[in-house]
């Protein structure tokens, strides 16, 4: 499905000024915040007098008295330039094309009311993805071509087909327009990742959570990244100098994360792929300070494997999805979900912490129990990390 971009166009009327030109740059100054509102449109207008010029003003204030709906210094400058009869109200008609629209702008004109206007989807490298609903399937197209316009940097629309299916965290792709590959090369930490967005999991909105976790790592540790994906966690910490050892069970995702440890010429162990309980159980001789566990749907239950962990008891940073709930439930529902995977009493924490405490969230840890949210993930569903010290094989006291 095609269409004309030439057909979509509008026409609005804006309230405007008349002022001499040589004060342009004046007027433009002071009403900086409250020109023309459209992107790539002059907000300055030329006339027959050349001795004027044009102020447009913004869609949003009124066109009979714009000053009325102006901050009070913007609008003092504006009253006291019209009292003085430096500056005449006018009116402007601007005339928006295909390209003053946003991709949401353009689709809302183009699909039926009836239809929803997809607003967001994800942008990984070069790749914008969508989870388009059953009823967009006959605009899928167009949703794609649109997107390829809009979109800056992005040659490749995909749409997600059906839900999580398999033990690797991946699912079926569809290409709805632009550059059949799906392999993308990104940065994000300073370093490069390259992979398959078909054949691992990313969340490119969690590059600030990566960070702020990675941040609270102490340069002398020793991580373990028990599901690791291709290195988001143990990437950029190994290139900072941090001993890392990283699994997952995906062969796929451990062969982009040898080739990302191979880009940013990183230090980095990587272990066969495996499950994370048998990772953790056969590199006790590393004896690893901190674990981390990036594996949201099912995190909590690998963590059954500290029920015999032995040697030295590491902190425990693992993610979990939760229902959206008041945030002593929340708490609560996290901790008591950990409780039961570790088979041992873990200590109570005091308050949800919010997503930007991961450093808090990790003193808490060294003898705590500490539950962060991170992120909303849909509207009955949010994403928490718990961090604690992992019960120690000598002091367990078993839960029922």
């Amino acid at each position: 499905m095609s269409f004309n971009r030439e057909a979509i166009s509008e026409t609005h009327e804006v309230p405007a000024l008349l002022v001499p030109a040589k004060r342009t740059s004046a007027y433009v100054k002071a009403l900086r915040r409250h020109l023309v509102d459209v992107p790539r449109y002059r907000t300055v207008a030329s006339v027959d007098d050349a001795s004027q010029k044009k102020i447009l003003l913004s869609r949003q204030l009124p066109r009979d008295d714009p000053a009325s709906a102006l901050p009070e210094e913007a609008a003092q400058f504006l009253r006291k330039a019209l009292d003085e009869g430096e500056a005449q109200p006018t009116t402007h008609q601007i005339t928006l094309a295909y390209d003053h629209f946003t991709a949401e702008e353009v689709l809302r004109k183009l699909l039926p009311a009836s239809i929803p206007t997809p607003s967001a989807f994800e942008h990984v490298g070069h790749v914008a993805h969508l989870n388009l609903r059953p009823e967009h399937d006959p605009y899928k197209a167009l949703i794609g071509e649109v997107l390829l316009d809009k979109v800056a940097n992005v040659r490749t629309v995909v749409n997600k087909v059906g839900e999580i299916a398999t033990e690797y965290r991946t699912y079926e792709l569809e290409v709805l327009g632009g550059d059949p590959s799906t392999q993308v090369e990104l940065r994000e930490q300073d370093c490069v990742f390259r992979f398959d967005v078909r054949d691992v999991y990313w969340n490119s909105r969690l590059q600030s959570e990566h960070a702020r976790l990675s941040a609270t790592i102490p340069r002398d540790a020793r991580v373990a990244d028990c599901t690791c994906g291709v290195g988001p966690f143990s990437i950029p910490l190994s290139k900072r100098g941090v001993a890392c050892y990283a699994n997952d069970l995906n062969p796929k995702a451990i062969d982009f994360l040898r080739e990302n440890a191979r880009l940013n010429k990183c230090q980095l162990q990587i272990s066969e792929p495996s499950c994370a309980r048998s990772f953790l159980r056969s590199i006790t001789d590393w004896r690893p300070t901190h674990c981390i566990y990036n594996l949201p749907a099912t995190g909590i239950e690998l963590l059954d494997v500290f029920r015999d962990f032995t040697g030295e008891a590491p902190i425990v940073h693992c993610y979990c999805f939760g229902k959206s709930r008041n945030d002593v439930d929340a708490m609560s529902d996290v901790h008591a979900r950990c409780v039961k995977a570790v088979g041992a009493s873990l200590p109570i924490p005091d308050k949800l912490l919010p997503s930007p405490a991961a450093r808090d969230a990790s003193q808490i840890a060294e003898q705590g129990f500490a539950v962060r949210w991170v992120r909303n993930v849909s509207p009955n569903k949010d994403m928490y990390c718990a961090s604690f010290r992992a019960p120690s094989s000598r002091k367990r006291a078993r839960t029922e």
